[in-house]
């Protein structure tokens, strides 16, 4: 969602501390600074994917609002793996298998950029697959097979200050064993009012598809030929048992499970103070169109208070766990996040952890 928060002074004092106050350009009034610098007023309407669903009102995410109950704020077990990445305060990694023996990973080394690289089954960097992208403006890459030979990253982007989702085909193993750089295209149609972020890519009978909002339940189907195209094609609404009153934001990419159905996950934003507190739950839904939601988590699987990697960026502003990646093998999930937007952490658990949050919706 989008939001326009120049009047919220908690929240632009927030910024400010960040970025530094704007300033004005040559001829432009002070009051058009906050408009132009903050891409949430240049896109305050909300995404309009269709007008036959009312969506629910929620309330904006900058508003001041009191914590959860503390039994609602649960973290689920698993060890963690804390990746000692090349570029410091590297965070929000995208991973997907790569093999029998590896991991593919890419991960943002700043706020700008990407970098792919190679893991072994044990979680540890490989040296010698490091990989600049060459796209900027990019954030929170989401990778997965499309077909046994490519690897499709989509992302969020940024253009003339409006957010959109991209891709990029990376791997190509009939061309070459490692990264490539391929042609970069736009995923969300151009007509969609509002910021574009964090939709879930997921692969069902050879077609590939994007979950662009999580309540609703809103699918767009991607595909290569003749040309990049991307429609809606499914919308189903849903009554959500989760205890945050705030829009549902997509996370990982969705995986497929043994009986059929997809384990997908999302996150809210609140504000407590000055502090945005990120939380995360899980849903399943249906393995086959309209793909409707079947269960849904009403406690956090990693709460903002999971946050614990002291600040590279952003002190004083979040608290902060945001899963992109997920990798199912057997009943083991994997799930690659960033804590604090200062590092990036390997959840190994099971899945029984996350579907034992979970109540019939």
């Amino acid at each position: 969602m989008a939001f326009n928060n120049s009047g919220d002074p908690r929240r632009q004092e927030a910024l400010h501390k960040h970025f530094g106050k704007p300033q004005p350009l040559k001829n432009e009034s002070l009051n058009a600074v906050p408009r132009r610098n903050n891409i949430y007023a240049l896109n305050n309407k909300r995404p309009n994917h269709s007008n036959k669903v009312k969506k629910p009102e929620v309330t904006p995410h900058y508003s001041n609002q009191p914590r959860p109950d503390k039994s609602l704020l649960t973290k689920i077990a698993g060890e963690v793996h804390s990746l000692n990445l090349p570029e410091k305060g590297s965070f929000n990694a995208g991973l997907a298998p790569y093999g029998d023996d590896k991991y593919v990973m890419v991960y943002r080394p700043d706020e700008m950029s990407f970098v792919g690289c190679l893991l072994d089954r044990k979680f540890k960097l490989i040296p010698s697959y490091f990989h600049k992208f060459p796209m900027r403006n990019v954030a929170d890459p989401r990778i997965l097979w499309i077909n046994e030979k490519k690897l499709l990253m989509t992302y969020s982007a940024v253009d003339n200050f409006k957010e959109f989702i991209g891709g990029s085909v990376i791997m190509d193993l009939d061309k070459s064993p490692v990264f490539v750089d391929s042609m970069q295209f736009r995923i969300s149609p151009s007509d969609i009012e509002g910021r574009q972020k964090n939709w879930m890519p997921f692969v069902h009978e050879e077609k590939v598809y994007l979950i662009a909002s999580v309540c609703p339940h809103i699918i767009y189907e991607l595909s290569f030929y003749p040309k990049v195209t991307c429609k809606k094609v499914y919308e189903t609404p849903w009554t959500c048992p989760w205890p945050i009153q705030m829009g549902l934001r997509g996370n990982t990419n969705a995986i497929l499970l043994d009986d059929g159905n997809y384990l997908a996950t999302f996150h809210t934003s609140q504000y407590n103070g000055n502090v945005c507190h990120y939380d995360n739950g899980c849903y399943i839904f249906e393995g086959k169109p309209p793909f409707k939601v079947l269960k849904c988590s009403n406690r956090t699987y990693l709460p903002a208070d999971a946050a614990v990697q002291p600040y590279f960026r952003k002190a004083g502003i979040i608290k902060c766990v945001f899963p992109v990646g997920l990798v199912k093998e057997g009943k083991r999930i994997i799930i690659s996040y960033g804590d604090n937007d200062s590092i990036v952490k390997i959840l190994d658990t099971n899945l029984n952890e996350l579907t034992n949050l979970m109540i019939e919706v």
